[in-house]
């Protein structure tokens, strides 16, 4: 196995989970509170998230 494949691996199963983990949070409402509160407290409102490049 290539490093190559074992990176596209470890990408192809974060998509496939945040695929499915988003219609889940949204079709929730005491869920999708939680993790807007929670996102609010680490980013806080106003701000957008800022990709990090290490």
């Amino acid at each position: 196995m290539t490093s190559e494949e074992l990176l596209s691996g470890g990408t192809e199963s974060l998509a496939v989970t945040v695929e499915w983990a988003i219609p889940e949070i949204l079709s929730k409402p005491q869920i999708f509170k939680k993790a807007t509160e929670e996102l609010d407290a680490v980013i806080r409102q106003g701000r957008h998230a800022q990709p990090s490049i290490h």
